[in-house]
């Protein structure tokens, strides 16, 4: 079923128009300031880095920056097999990882999921009740498990990627209601 989905929200978001993108980047960036400007306890915010037509983070980077707010993307720690945090300051080298993603170079410090206030994530596919439909990895599901209580999570999404109708979760699942 979940294969099933996956291939129906991809070919939503590949569908998407430029101005479609763009006015959920604006959205998002509006959310974004709002929540950061009464939430000054945020002083790391993690998320991605988009490919392709992943929901863009380019400017929401930037964003959090501008804020004052530090930056943890995902790094991928072959030694554990798995992705940690690590911080991503403007300008900083990055490099490609074994899913030929960019992450923060070997050299960017290491942040702690208890520095985390705010994680902003990727995902096919999200519903009203906070599920969320990832790629099938569960990479950020256990980045995820690892949040600080009172951390908040959402989902960066076009609107073609919400589903109207609840999306199969698991129990090792963490709710990541879309950003409106």
């Amino acid at each position: 079923m979940k294969a099933a989905l996956r291939a129906v929200f991809r070919a939503r978001r590949a569908a998407a128009t430029a101005e479609e993108r763009e006015a959920a980047e604006a959205a998002a960036i509006v959310w974004l300031k709002e929540f950061l400007s009464t939430h000054e306890e945020v002083g790391v915010v993690a998320t991605y880095f988009s490919v392709g037509v992943e929901f863009p983070t380019g400017r929401i980077i930037d964003e959090c920056r501008a804020l004052g707010r530090g930056v943890a993307l995902p790094r991928w720690d072959s030694a554990a097999s798995r992705y940690r945090w690590a911080l991503c300051e403007k300008g900083a080298p990055t490099r490609l990882g074994p899913m030929r993603i960019p992450e923060p170079d070997a050299d960017a410090p290491a942040v702690d999921a208890a520095e985390i206030g705010l994680y902003l994530v990727p995902g096919l596919a999200f519903d009203g009740e906070g599920g969320r439909l990832g790629y099938g990895g569960g990479h950020f599901d256990r980045l995820l498990a690892e949040a600080r209580e009172g951390a908040v999570i959402r989902g960066l999404c076009l609107p073609c990627q919400r589903s109207a109708t609840p999306l199969p979760c698991e129990k090792h699942d963490i709710p990541a209601p879309p950003i409106p």
